[in-house]
C-alpha cells in the first residue's frame, strides 16, 4: 500500500483538484451572469434604439421633402428677392427664420442686409439644404418657432409674396419640427450612449474570463 506521505500527498492532489473544479464552476456561474446580464442590457439598448428610430421616423419625411422641395428654387427667383429695397414683410419674415436656424443671431438676422448678403452667396441654397438639424441650437430653434408660428405666416401667403419664400418656409417647419423631436429624444440617446458602454465593457470582460477559462 502507500505509504502515510504518499496518501497525505494524494489526499492533497484530491483537495487541489476539488479546489480547482470549484474554482472552475464559480468562474462559469460568474461568466454565465455576465452572459445573462449582457444579453438583458443588449436587450434594453435595442428597445431604447428602436425607439429612437420611431421617433425620427414620424418627422424624417417631412422634412426630407421640404428639403427636396428647395431644389425648385431658382436663382432668379432669389434675385427677385434680394433686389428688394424695402421687402414684403412675409418674405422678410421668412428669410429672418431661414437664417436664425442657420446660426445667426436674431438681431442680425432682421437686417434687410445681412439678408440679402446670405442670399448673393452662390450657395445659399446648397448650404440650405445640406444644413444639419444636429448644429441647430435650443435657443435658435425658440427664436425661428417664435417667428415662424404666426397665424400671419403661412405657405399660402408666402407663395402669393414670393415663389421662392414658400419652399424655405416649408423648410423651416419642418426643420423646427425635426429638431424639436431631435431635442426631445436627447436624454434617449444619452442612455442608449451609457448602455452601450456598459455593453462593450462586459462583452471585454467576458472574452477575458473565457479566454482564461477556456471556454
Amino acid at each position: 500500500g502507500l505509504s502515510f506521505d504518499e496518501q497525505r500527498m494524494s489526499q492533497q492532489l484530491r483537495e487541489h483538484i476539488n479546489d480547482l473544479r470549484r474554482q472552475l464552476k464559480a468562474e462559469n456561474q460568474v461568466l454565465n451572469d455576465l452572459k445573462k446580464n449582457m444579453k438583458k442590457q443588449m436587450d434594453i439598448a435595442e428597445e431604447k434604439r428602436r425607439r429612437v428610430e420611431v421617433k425620427l421616423a414620424q418627422v424624417q419625411p417631412a422634412l426630407d421633402e421640404a428639403t427636396a422641395g428647395l431644389s425648385a428654387v431658382k436663382e432668379e427667383q432669389l434675385y427677385e428677392v434680394r433686389s428688394y429695397t424695402t421687402p414684403p414683410p412675409t418674405v422678410a419674415k421668412v428669410m429672418t427664420c431661414v437664417l436664425v436656424l442657420l446660426g445667426e443671431p436674431e438681431k442680425k438676422a432682421v437686417i434687410w442686409d445681412t439678408i440679402t448678403g446670405f442670399l448673393r452667396r452662390k450657395d445659399f441654397i446648397p448650404m440650405v439644404r445640406d444644413f444639419d438639424p444636429h448644429n441647430v441650437s435650443d435657443g435658435d430653434r425658440l427664436q425661428a418657432k417664435r417667428l415662424a408660428y404666426d397665424k400671419n405666416l403661412t405657405v399660402e401667403r408666402a407663395e402669393q409674396a414670393s415663389r421662392a419664400a414658400a419652399p424655405l418656409l416649408r423648410w423651416v417647419l419642418a426643420m423646427i419640427g425635426y429638431v424639436e423631436v431631435l431635442q426631445s429624444i436627447r436624454p434617449l440617446e444619452a442612455e442608449l450612449a451609457r448602455l452601450n458602454q456598459e455593453i462593450a465593457v462586459m462583452r471585454t470582460e467576458v472574452d477575458q474570463r473565457s479566454s482564461v477559462g477556456g471556454i
